[in-house]
């Protein structure tokens, strides 16, 4: 069972060789077509692997991995079935909707694609029903080297059979210029799609050194708080004996009215200074509860 198994959505992120790209996959979209999909990036299938067919205007392809996983190369070499078509997708088919690259009923095995565009004729077929699309990083795939095209006889991109038997090591040597993955890394949300922020709650709750960190700050931040305020009392009584004021009688007697005036600074000082230490320590409290 995948880390997927029990989620609606999951979040991959995939560093490139032109900059970081998320990927939002959803189950509903396409139930078979998500569970395939995210387990071969948890795996690391597509980890290293080339953006082999890239026609700007039509679409990026990529699926064909260098492991030495011979398990997990036959894993993603088995076809699944079709999902059911859905018609709002495929009438919404967009740049940076994710599908398989099938061949014909039931044949979707590792083959992905990205749409550069609202082509009509993608997305109507059973194996290109759309499993996902691009989140953040949309740039990164306008950007991918394009410049060898498609593969023959339509461009001069690399032959895939070519791509299986000769490896990485022929990319290199052939199509040095071409585009491909770092790593991946998959991050599953809940139903209720806040995954991304129970991540980073998670994250800081299992990294004390971050946490503590967190609370150093918080009290440096207090302290100056406290120092900004003693100095703008400070000030403000200064300038009151040097002008010779006195106290008046709170009602606007004598010079009580003008006192008033000087008293504003201290009073601004003091509610700025109580209003940033509740903040600092509910924070303090937030990073304490974290901790513990």
């Amino acid at each position: 069972m995948t880390r997927a198994s029990e989620h609606s959505t999951a979040l991959v992120t995939c560093e490139t060789t032109k900059g970081q790209i998320v990927m939002e996959f959803f189950r509903d979209w396409s139930p078979l077509g998500f569970e395939r999909a995210v387990e071969l990036f948890d795996r690391g299938f597509y980890d290293h692997s080339h953006f082999f067919r890239v026609v700007h205007g039509f679409l990026v392809q990529f699926g064909i991995s260098y492991t030495t996983d011979k398990e997990l190369q036959e894993f993603a070499g088995s076809t699944i079935p079709d999902d059911p078509v859905n018609e709002d997708l495929a009438a919404s088919f967009e740049e940076g909707i994710i599908s398989f690259a099938g061949s014909g009923k039931n044949s979707r095995t590792s083959h992905l694609f990205i749409a550069y565009g609202a082509i009509p004729s993608l997305g109507k077929m059973p194996w290109e029903t759309p499993v996902g699309k691009i989140l953040m990083g949309t740039d990164v795939i306008r950007n991918l080297n394009g410049e060898y095209g498609d593969g023959a006889p339509n461009g001069n991109g690399p032959p895939q059979y070519m791509i299986k038997n000769g490896g990485i090591e022929y990319m290199n040597k052939k199509f040095p210029n071409l585009d491909s993955f770092i790593t991946c890394s998959v991050d599953s949300d809940s139903d209720d799609g806040n995954g991304a922020e129970e991540k980073a709650d998670d994250d800081d709750a299992t990294n004390p050194d971050k946490a503590k960190d967190e609370e150093g700050e918080v009290d440096e931040v207090a302290k100056n708080a406290e120092d900004t305020a003693v100095v703008a009392r400070a000030t403000a009584v200064d300038a009151k004996e040097r002008l010779g004021l006195g106290n008046g009688d709170g009602n606007g007697n004598g010079d009580g009215g003008v006192t008033s005036n000087v008293h504003v600074p201290i009073m601004a000082a003091v509610l700025v200074f109580l209003a940033i230490v509740v903040t600092m320590r509910r924070r303090q409290k937030k990073v304490q509860t974290k901790m513990g």
